[in-house]
């Protein structure tokens, strides 16, 4: 492959079917965790200093 004025990188992976779906599902995922009263995976929360 030559391409004298192309750069190629990986972020093309990034709007892959398989991507753009786990993008979209995780904060709806989050939401519903939220509201169910649990803690998902990716929960923020704050470490209380000892």
């Amino acid at each position: 492959m030559t391409l004298s004025d192309t750069l190629v990188t990986a972020r093309h992976a990034y709007f892959t079917r398989e991507a753009v779906a786990q993008i979209a599902e995780t904060p709806v995922s989050d939401v519903a965790v939220y509201f169910a009263g649990r803690s998902g995976d990716n929960a923020l929360v704050r470490v209380k200093a000892t």
